[in-house]
């Protein structure tokens, strides 16, 4: 079994370790000490890296004075378990949030990304441990991976 809450904290140190100053990553307190997963945890550990960094890079575009926030979090509802990485950078509609899972497809510079960690996290989501992931985005609010 895969702790999640552990997880969670290696992927967000290793997320503020890399993310500028302004940047904060944190864990919402929610998540509870005992929640475990079967899951392949290396793989899923690389997914939720690929969304925190992802993530990270969003708050970097942030130039209206909004706070610069990355936020994992794990809860329950019922016997599924439910991840989230949000952050606060700029709202990217839900809509056609779907292209960017598709292999190279980036809207970042060809020096920042090749456009392969959101499919490749949602492969790992989707087919390899047969799980859901969804995309909630809210101008001016920024946007939310939910995994369950």
């Amino acid at each position: 079994p895969t702790a999640l809450p552990d997880l969670l904290r290696e992927v967000a140190d290793s997320a503020q370790a890399s993310a500028p100053p302004e940047v904060v990553v944190r864990i919402d307190a929610a998540a509870s000490a005992a929640m475990q997963v079967f899951a392949d945890t290396n793989q899923l550990r690389r997914a939720l890296q690929n969304l925190a960094h992802n993530a990270v890079q969003a708050c970097c575009e942030v130039s209206d004075g909004r706070e610069r926030r990355v936020t994992l979090s794990c809860t329950t509802e019922g016997t599924k378990v439910i991840i989230r990485v949000s952050d606060t950078g700029p709202c990217r509609l839900a809509s056609v949030m779907s292209q960017y899972l598709h292999p190279f497809v980036t809207i970042k510079p060809p020096s920042a990304g090749t456009g392969l960690g959101l499919s490749l996290s949602d492969d790992v989501i989707t087919k390899g441990h047969c799980g859901t992931r969804s995309v909630e985005s809210r101008e001016g609010e920024g946007t939310t991976f939910v995994i369950q």
